[in-house]
């Protein structure tokens, strides 16, 4: 059992920063507006194993089963329950604990920017990874397949975790903010999509597909636009269809909403809500639908052997769904996207976009690179 006590930090990072040597991460849900932080890890759980006596749960799981970049080390696919958990909402602060209690040096938080430099220029690699694929597309092999790039940022020094996490919340406060740190790496990012929820029995899933980068002289005109967009809407419904088909399967009563935008800081996606019935449980559902065409594509076999054979880069858990659950089983898993992995004094970004018939290389390459910004900004 845990016990609680109330805190009273004027710096909640204080808690992050007094875990120096122990594995930790932070959950940030703005549609709740809680933060949660655990530390120290306290019981990785087997396949099907109760969660019954534990706080919360922060569930990981990389894009493929078999990681072997040096990068992604001990980065993998568990059900982890943490000693300490602060539950930061409606300005109280809850501390959660089984073992010592803790007292935390409530210091303050002095900024830190840092110099960059991007040591990779990979446009060409991306025009070729664009052609193979796009050649599939137009010979029927495939509807559409999601690429990705890695860029390699040089820093000035490391960075403190706290310093980038404080500002991805600050920059994105709509979008949902993940950080999960491990040894000398830490991977974190801010992303504005929900791969599902499990709320009691009702499971809702998020179609996130089709983006429109911000254009502040256009704006109005750009959005109505680009609701009707061929391109896009196209994107859109192939995600739509696959998830919907997958709810169908499996649950019951499936509801699918009107489309819609969603904002984050620097671009528009295009949205669907689908809802079903069902008492299974959200592992059950993450792995049904991890990934969606919004993350890999459509069809998904030869979408990801594409991915597999043909991105120069290992994905490890970027677009992959990270989720917090709770004791009674509900919770959220999103997207890990719009991400980075710091290691010592380099930042690897990741962004990536979705491939149809009417994509245009070079264009998809600046939609990753208005991507890219979310992590960038925050250096």
């Amino acid at each position: 059992m845990y016990k609680e006590k109330s805190l009273n930090l004027n710096n909640i990072f204080s808690f992050w920063n007094d875990f120096q040597d122990e594995e930790k991460f932070l959950f940030y849900n703005p549609n709740e507006k809680e933060i949660i932080m655990g530390a120290k890890r306290l019981k990785t759980f087997k396949h099907n194993e109760s969660f019954d006596g534990y706080k919360y749960i922060f569930s990981t799981k990389t894009f493929f089963d078999n990681v072997k970049d040096s990068i992604w080390n001990d980065f993998k696919s568990e059900n982890i329950a943490f000693s300490y958990y602060l539950k930061i909402k409606d300005n109280k602060q809850t501390l959660y604990y089984q073992g010592i209690d803790r007292k935390f040096c409530d210091n303050t938080m002095d900024e830190e920017y840092y110099n960059y430099t991007l040591t990779n220029t990979d446009y060409d690699d991306w025009k070729e990874l664009f052609n193979i694929s796009y050649d599939k597309i137009l010979t029927k092999k495939i509807n559409k397949v999601v690429l990705s790039r890695e860029v390699i940022v040089d820093l000035s020094k490391r960075p403190r975790e706290e310093c980038i996490i404080k500002r991805l919340i600050d920059n994105n406060s709509g979008n949902f903010i993940f950080a999960y740190s491990k040894g000398n790496k830490c991977f974190l990012g801010a992303t504005p999509e929900i791969l599902l929820e499990k709320k009691k029995n009702k499971i809702i899933s998020h179609a996130v597909a089709g983006t429109l980068l911000k254009d502040k002289k256009n704006d109005s005109k750009n959005r109505e636009e680009f609701l009707k967009d061929e391109k896009n809407s196209h994107e859109h419904d192939l995600v739509v269809s696959t998830i919907k088909k997958t709810l169908e399967k499996y649950g019951n009563n499936t509801y699918v909403s009107k489309r819609k935008l969603l904002e984050a800081k620097n671009l528009y996606h295009l949205h669907t809500e689908l809802l079903t019935d069902s008492t299974d449980d959200i592992i059950t559902w993450r792995d049904r639908l991890h990934p969606t065409p919004a993350l890999g594509g459509t069809p998904r076999d030869i979408a990801l052997e594409i991915i597999r054979k043909h991105e120069t880069h290992e994905r490890g858990m970027y677009a992959s769904p990270i989720g917090l659950i709770d004791e009674s089983g509900n919770g959220v898993f999103v997207v890990g996207i719009r991400s980075g992995m710091i290691e010592d004094d380099k930042l690897y970004g990741y962004a990536g976009c979705g491939i149809v018939k009417n994509s245009d290389c070079e264009k998809e390459y600046i939609e990753t690179e208005g991507k890219l910004k979310t992590i960038l900004e925050c250096l």
